[in-house]
C-alpha cells in the first residue's frame, strides 16, 4: 500500500501498516513452500525471533 500523493513523491514509501521484515522470495507462488529459505526464515520468525515487547 503505497500512501504517497504524485506531488510528494519520496525514495521511502509511506504505509499505514508497521511492516517489521522484508523477504524476497525467489520460487513460484506455488513452490514457496518447498523453498528452503521461506521454510527455514519462516522457522526462524516464529520459533526463534524475539518478540516486540508493547508499550
Amino acid at each position: 500500500m503505497d500512501e504517497r500523493r504524485a506531488e510528494n513523491q519520496n525514495s521511502r514509501l509511506i504505509s499505514p501498516i508497521p511492516w517489521t521484515d522484508v523477504m524476497f522470495l525467489f520460487s513460484g507462488h506455488r513452490d514457496i513452500t518447498n523453498d528452503p529459505f521461506f521454510t527455514d526464515n519462516l522457522l526462524y520468525i516464529l520459533l526463534e525471533k524475539p518478540l516486540k515487547p508493547e508499550l
